[in-house]
């Protein structure tokens, strides 16, 4: 039996929603983890495209979730 531990579940937060934190959850999700990316605790200058990104993009690829819906995750 390996010590190894998997994490197979992430939380994201961060800046640049466009760029970084899309391409963080588009690459969990190829390998097979569960991204979970937090609206709230993200940002993006252009304002239309973070909230497209929220309502389209990123729940093909994630779980969106509030920073309330996050904390239980972390409980």
């Amino acid at each position: 039996m390996s010590s190894r531990t998997r994490c197979d579940s992430l939380i994201i937060v961060g800046i640049a929603s466009t760029g970084v934190v899309l391409a963080f959850a588009a690459y969990a999700s190829d390998a097979d983890s569960r991204p979970y990316t937090v609206k709230d605790c993200c940002y993006d200058p252009d304002h239309v495209v973070h909230n497209h990104l929220f309502f389209a993009a990123s729940v093909s690829r994630c779980t969106v979730q509030s920073f309330a819906d996050a904390l239980v995750l972390l409980t």
